[in-house]
């Protein structure tokens, strides 16, 4: 079941992607560009709806992350004004609440 969700949620950040053909950013300057290669096994997709706002993509065994931002919006990005992560910000280790 965690396979067939796993491919469901890509191929529609895919099909939504390939739809608008750019990476939506604020109103007034969109931000364009194609999504990389997956760097490490797990790969995360940050969406406001259907604009796909942050990829992170993780290795869980050696504790790395590599995030792509396709947004300007620090609302809408997935570690909001944080652009180099790391794994503790991604497990939610610092302290906060």
């Amino acid at each position: 079941m965690r396979g067939s969700d796993e491919v469901e949620n890509k191929t529609f950040a895919i099909r939504s992607f390939q739809k608008n053909n750019r990476i939506q950013g604020t109103k007034k300057e969109p931000i364009t560009g194609t999504i990389p290669e997956r760097c490490f096994p797990l790969r995360l997709w940050y969406m406001y709806h259907d604009e796909i706002c942050s990829v992170i993509d993780v290795d869980e065994k050696n504790s790395r992350i590599k995030l792509y931002n396709f947004t300007d919006s620090y609302l809408k990005r997935a570690f909001g004004r944080n652009s180099e992560p790391n794994c503790q910000d991604y497990r939610g280790q610092n302290g906060g609440g």
